[in-house]
C-alpha cells in the first residue's frame, strides 16, 4: 500500500489569487459607478440629444453638440440648478428623504380625507 502524498499549496500562490480577487472586485464597483454617473437623453426619435454627469452631488449637463449647458447643485433636499455661464435660474425641493419619502405627509388618505393612516 501506497503512503498518501500531502500537498501544500505555496503561500504565493494564494496570495496571487487573493491579488487577482481583489483586483477584479475593485474593477467591477468602478465599472458599476461610472454606468451609473452619466445618463444620456435622447429625443423622440431616439437621437442623441445631450448628457447630464454626475460629480457627487453635482450634475453637469451637455447638449447634442456636447457643448456645456449648465450645471445642477444638490444640497439635501434643494437642487439648485445654474446656466452655462454660472447664473442661477431655479431650484427644486424634494418632499422627505430615502428613509422618510413621503416628509411626513400621510401617504394613507393623499387627498386629506383622513383614514387610518395617520
Amino acid at each position: 500500500m501506497t503512503k498518501p502524498r500531502k500537498y501544500r499549496v505555496p503561500m504565493w500562490v494564494i496570495e496571487l489569487l487573493v491579488a487577482a480577487a481583489l483586483a477584479f472586485a475593485f474593477m467591477m464597483t468602478f465599472r458599476i459607478i461610472s454606468a451609473n454617473a452619466q445618463v444620456n437623453f435622447t429625443d423622440e426619435n431616439g437621437h442623441y440629444s445631450g448628457t447630464m454627469t454626475t460629480h457627487g452631488n453635482q450634475s453637469t449637463f451637455t447638449n447634442g453638440n456636447g457643448q456645456f449647458t449648465g450645471s445642477a447643485i444638490r444640497h439635501g433636499n434643494t437642487t439648485e440648478f445654474y446656466d452655462a455661464r454660472g447664473h442661477h435660474t431655479g431650484s427644486a425641493t424634494a418632499q422627505g428623504t430615502a428613509n422618510n419619502p413621503l416628509g411626513g405627509y400621510n401617504g394613507s388618505s393623499p387627498f386629506g380625507r383622513g383614514g387610518r393612516g395617520r
